[in-house]
C-alpha cells in the first residue's frame, strides 16, 4: 500500500512539473512572439517609398517620423485603457499625461481648448507642429491647444478621458472631437462587441 501511495505521489507531482513547465514555455513563447514582433517592427520593417509623398516630400525625414513613432510604447491607464509612455524625440514628443505635445504659444491663454480622436487627432504621420491641433492653435496663438488624441482610441475612450479631466477639474472652454473611423473598424467589422476597443483581446 505504501508503494502504491508513493508511486501515486511521484505521478501526481510529476504531472504538475510537466504541466507547469508547459504553462510556462507558453507564456514565454508568447512574450518572445508579441515583443519580437515589435522590435522588428522597429528595427527592420522598411518605410514604404511613397509613404507621406504628398504632404512630405522631404523621404528622410518622413522616415524620422516613422521610426519614432514605431519608438513609442503604451502603458495602461484607468477607465481609457491606454495611453503612450512619455517620449522626446526630433519630430513627436509625449507628455507626462502620455499625450502629444506641440509648442506653447502663450503662458497667459485666454481660453482652454482640448481635442479628443484617434490617430488623425494624434497626427500619425506628421511631426508635432502639424497635427490639427497645433494648426488649429497657430490660427489662435492667445489659447492653450490641448491635444488628448491616441491612435485606435474610439469614441467612449475619448468620452471616458474627458470626464477624467472633468474630475481633475482641469481648464476647459471648448471641446472638439472628431471621429468615425475607429468606431466602425472596432465595432462595425466585428473586432469586437459594442463595448469595446481594440485592444481588448490582447488586454485580456
Amino acid at each position: 500500500v505504501m508503494k502504491r501511495r508513493r508511486s501515486f505521489a511521484k505521478i501526481a507531482v510529476s504531472n504538475v512539473l510537466v504541466f507547469l513547465i508547459v504553462a510556462i514555455s507558453i507564456n514565454l513563447l508568447a512574450a518572445i512572439y508579441l515583443d519580437g514582433r515589435s522590435l522588428w517592427k522597429k528595427i527592420f520593417v522598411p518605410i514604404n517609398g511613397k509613404a507621406y509623398t504628398e504632404s512630405l516630400p522631404d523621404q528622410d525625414y518622413a522616415y524620422l517620423i516613422y521610426r519614432e513613432k514605431e519608438q513609442l510604447e503604451t502603458q495602461y491607464v484607468p477607465y481609457v485603457a491606454w495611453a503612450r509612455k512619455p517620449f522626446s524625440g526630433k519630430t513627436i514628443t509625449i507628455n507626462s499625461e502620455g499625450e502629444r505635445a506641440h509648442h506653447l504659444t502663450t503662458n497667459q491663454p485666454v481660453k482652454h481648448v482640448r481635442f479628443f480622436g484617434g490617430s488623425t487627432m494624434w497626427g500619425t504621420g506628421v511631426d508635432d507642429q502639424h497635427t490639427i491641433p497645433a494648426h488649429f492653435n497657430e490660427l489662435h496663438q492667445d489659447y492653450r491647444v490641448y491635444n488628448h488624441g491616441q491612435s485606435g482610441f474610439v469614441s467612449r475612450q475619448e468620452l471616458a478621458r474627458l470626464i477624467n479631466l472633468v474630475n481633475q477639474k482641469v481648464p476647459m472652454d471648448v471641446v472638439v472631437f472628431y471621429d468615425g473611423c475607429n468606431d466602425s473598424h472596432s465595432v462595425c467589422e466585428g473586432i469586437g462587441p459594442i463595448n469595446s476597443h481594440r485592444e481588448a483581446a490582447k488586454m485580456a
